[in-house]
């Protein structure tokens, strides 16, 4: 897979076309921070995406919709999250 010029080959528990979507909507989000910050450097332009893809899980698991729903990745099992300690 193609992310910002460079070809990458990813692997992962979800299928390939789970694999594929990602790395383009990733691609398509570094496209958008580069174009908005074009002095960056590709590296801070990663890290920026970064910070922005963490800043949307961060405010979606704070909204109250979120606290209904079980399935959100929280690096917890869900034996854990269903009987919390």
């Amino acid at each position: 897979m193609r992310i910002a010029g460079s070809e990458y080959v990813l692997r992962g528990p979800a299928s390939a076309s789970e694999i594929r979507a990602l790395a383009e909507e990733l691609d398509r989000r570094l496209q958008a921070v580069i174009e908005a910050n074009p002095r960056l450097a590709l590296h801070q332009a990663m890290v920026l995406c970064a910070l922005e893809i963490l800043e949307e899980l961060h405010r979606l698991r704070r909204s109250p919709a979120a606290d209904t729903q079980d399935d959100r990745p929280t690096g917890r099992s869900r034996r854990e999250r269903t009987h919390p300690r």
